[in-house]
């Protein structure tokens, strides 16, 4: 019995033990050092990664990137009131074409008294004017997906392009290749995208025409189109086409 006790450690020393254990856990040099805060940027580093802009844009997601020479970030409405006002608007369009009623989207975001163009237009939002005639004005886009992201908008209140009159629609399309070559020309992109958003399906949630003109580079990332179909078969490009032509004015 003697012999077998001498190998056991006594409850005392135990004891002992796991009281040190426990002294040493709680020691500063057993506590680990804590992470180091990942580095803080400013409001003015916090670019959109993704919009439809509302521009028609539509979606606003955020990612932190450092501004650079490359990608500077210049506000085009400074007004708080303004952002405000265009993301009411948007917001209000969103949850009514979810929720299946496209009217009251379009009377939420196109109604010419709540519409943030036509409140650019009468200069009671500021804007950053780049051209302007008489029947049109050019705009930076206030959330530009790239710099130099320009919008061509007629004066006239009109929600979607089959609305307007051929002149009209004539004065706005006229622009389009003198305002390409300058955002082209001033930005030193390597392609522009001019596009038009039509109806809510399309992406468009300010319901006043307007049509951008959007600088691309190579490596933008801008606008992943999906790939292209199939072929289209004969009959069905017979018909199609004999609908679309059907449905066209006649004095064309």
């Amino acid at each position: 019995m003697l012999a077998r006790s001498a190998t056991l450690p006594s409850l005392r020393s135990s004891t002992g033990f796991v009281s040190a254990a426990r002294r040493a856990s709680h020691s500063p040099a057993a506590v680990p050092a804590r992470r180091p805060s990942p580095p803080y940027l400013p409001p003015s580093c916090i670019l959109p990664a993704a919009r439809s802009s509302l521009r028609d844009g539509v979606r606003e997601t955020a990612r932190p990137r450092p501004a650079t020479s490359a990608t500077p970030v210049t506000p085009a409405i400074a007004s708080p009131a303004a952002v405000r006002l265009f993301r009411r608007a948007a917001s209000q369009g969103v949850r009514a074409m979810a929720s299946g009623d496209e009217s009251a989207g379009l009377v939420a975001t196109h109604g010419e008294d709540s519409c943030i163009f036509c409140k650019i237009r009468d200069g009671k939002i500021p804007s950053h004017k780049v051209l302007e005639t008489e029947h049109a004005l050019a705009i930076l886009d206030a959330f530009p997906m790239a710099r130099g992201h320009t919008l061509i908008i007629p004066k006239k209140h009109y929600a979607f392009m089959e609305d307007m009159p051929e002149e009209e629609s004539t004065q706005l399309l006229k622009l389009l290749p003198a305002v390409s070559k300058a955002v082209r020309q001033a930005t030193g992109a390597e392609g522009v995208n001019i596009f038009q958003n039509n109806g809510g399906p399309a992406g468009q949630l300010v319901f006043h025409v307007h049509v951008h003109v959007l600088p691309r580079t190579e490596a933008d990332g801008l606008l992943a189109f999906g790939k292209s179909g199939p072929m289209i078969a004969a009959e069905e490009a017979k018909e199609v086409k004999e609908a679309i032509a059907a449905a066209l004015p006649s004095n064309l």
